[in-house]
């Protein structure tokens, strides 16, 4: 895919958790093509700072030709998020992409797994809606882990894609509480939870996202496991 640079305008923004939000960029009658899992480059000018550009994984399919969606947690003390989070409707920033090879395509794989945590989840949303998008014929499996309930980015939406498609199974677990009422799992996702829960896990596609610890401690369990490295694709957030 070549990398284009072009403006997009800013089409709707949500709150996901108390420090994430949705944007929604406007890519009707744009050329905004990219394999599901890729990233882009964010810029804007920032009041004190310049032109300020970061990276974040598309968190919409490709086959969604009239938004480009990008899940973005906000970091108090960053250059960029403060300046996104006070971005209001219409007003626009500079999109260049895509770029990177944590990416899937049908000819990879029928068994799927996600392995993510926190906003790590962006990539990993990306390419299962492409699956569902598309009707793919695939198992696909999402351990989503975070350390408070109301840090889970997107739940509604998951709970309410896997009742929809009976191939895509979601599981959340934390880390770091176990609230009232709470009938996921409460500790980090392990071998056991692979074994358990992932169909076919030795034969399997794993995607893992999130913090460096947490994607390193994951490849190395699956490598534990006797998964073949070549299955194993890494993403560090």
């Amino acid at each position: 895919m070549p990398i284009v640079e072009q403006k997009l305008k800013l089409k709707a923004v949500a709150d996901e958790t108390h420090d994430v939000k949705l944007f929604v960029f406007d890519t009707k009658g744009k050329h905004v093509d990219f394999i599901a899992g890729q990233y882009f480059a964010l810029s804007t000018e920032v009041p004190g700072k310049g032109l300020v550009t970061r990276f974040y994984s598309t968190a919409s399919p490709p086959t969604d030709k009239d938004n480009l969606e990008f899940q973005i947690k906000l970091y108090p003390e960053g250059a960029l998020t403060p300046r996104m989070f006070h971005m209001k409707v219409g007003d626009e920033m500079v999109v260049k992409g895509p770029m990177g090879k944590f990416t899937y395509t049908e000819a990879m794989g029928k068994n799927v797994a996600f392995l993510g945590a926190g906003s790590g989840l962006a990539p990993l949303r990306c390419i299962a809606k492409y699956c569902l998008d598309k009707n793919l014929d695939n198992n696909l499996t999402l351990l989503f882990s975070n350390k408070m309930e109301n840090d889970i980015i997107s739940r509604k939406e998951l709970d309410e894609l896997s009742r929809k498609h009976k191939n895509l199974k979601v599981y959340y677990t934390l880390t770091r509480e176990n609230p009232a009422g709470w009938k996921g799992f409460t500790k980090r996702i392990d071998a056991d939870m692979i074994k358990s829960l992932v169909p076919h896990y030795m034969e399997t596609l794993y995607y893992i996202c999130g913090a460096p610890e947490f994607s390193k401690n994951m490849k190395e369990m699956l490598l534990s496991l006797g998964i073949d490295k070549e299955k194993i694709k890494v993403e560090v957030f």
